[in-house]
């Protein structure tokens, strides 16, 4: 269990003496110290894997150093003394990633080679499937967080939404909004009701896979308030935008009152995102939109912070 404390603040107060001020600072700085050492030989590693791959430019080349790293960390895990864990988590999960890229680029290549693109498609829809199942057995195995997102947002990208960068610029999109909605929303739900369940020994990440799905569904409300649901399945901008609004209010009700300050926090930002999609939209860019929009920006800022406030008494 870790806790935060200010001793200097402590040693201001007189709840620690100069003694045990001196005695708690010693150990931040070798457990700083630690914390340099195991990073530094962390990001060592990636970039050898990372320099190596690149010089072979081989997707075989990326699968052998994603498992070695990865041994590399179990090795340090069960072998190593307690202050190397940070270095041994940092080779697994870099591991874990640097496999899943190879086999990602693997069908890259794949896709690229072949001329007619059939089967190259089933060779890019296997390898994110193979992609997303490691993840989530990763994530389970580690307990990793970010394994954990990862695989939500893998999920994702199975499902038609995706990212891009362009000179200075990002794009998001979701080709199948209702889609995205109903599914993410479903396994939000379901993952919340695990980990307050029969698999409470994974609750955290099953949380931060059930936060990940409720951030991809309000993203799927977002494009869909804007462009409707799409070819699939024609569903009216008009009807998501309700549908958005009122489960942003029921979402932030429920937070509420099982007092989840997550839960309200997020309510409060995409219900924002939503009400200035949607005046901007009807209204333009005039000035006096923009005016009212800022005064009502503040109104709502100052709204949250109250809120939070109480919730922190709470």
């Amino acid at each position: 269990m870790k806790i935060a404390l200010n001793i200097k603040e402590l040693l201001e107060e007189g709840k620690i003496n100069q003694a045990e001020y001196d005695k708690l600072f010693s150990l931040s700085k070798n457990q700083t110290g630690s914390l340099a050492l195991n990073l530094l030989i962390g990001f060592g590693i990636i970039m050898v894997c990372m320099g190596v791959i690149t010089l072979t430019q081989s997707a075989f080349t990326a699968l052998i150093m994603g498992l070695l790293t990865f041994l590399i960390g179990l090795f340090i895990q069960f072998k190593g003394t307690k202050e190397w864990s940070v270095l041994s988590s940092c080779c697994l999960i870099s591991g874990v990633l640097i496999f899943t890229a190879g086999i990602n680029l693997w069908a890259f290549w794949v896709y690229n080679s072949d001329f007619l693109g059939f089967a190259n498609s089933l060779d890019r829809l296997y390898a994110q499937i193979l992609t997303t199942v490691i993840l989530m057995v990763a994530s389970a195995f580690l307990m990793s967080n970010i394994l954990a997102t990862l695989s939500i947002l893998s999920i994702a990208q199975l499902v038609g939404a995706g990212t891009n960068y362009f000179t200075g610029s990002y794009a998001i999109w979701i080709s199948s909004p209702v889609v995205t909605i109903v599914i993410f929303s479903v396994l939000a739900f379901l993952l919340y009701y695990l980990s307050r369940s029969i698999l409470s020994r994974y609750e955290n990440i099953l949380i931060t896979g059930s936060r990940t799905s409720v951030l991809v569904a309000n993203i799927g409300f977002w494009v869909g308030s804007l462009w409707g649901g799409r070819e699939e399945l024609d569903v009216s901008p008009e009807l998501i935008s309700i549908t958005w609004a009122l489960a942003l209010i029921g979402f932030a009700v429920w937070g509420w009152r099982a007092n989840r300050r997550w839960v309200v926090t997020v309510s409060s930002i995409f219900g924002a995102v939503h009400f200035y999609t949607q005046w901007f939209t009807i209204l333009d860019m005039e000035p006096a939109s923009v005016v009212v929009g800022g005064v009502i920006a503040i109104g709502i800022g100052i709204g949250i912070k109250r809120l939070d406030s109480t919730m922190k008494a709470k």
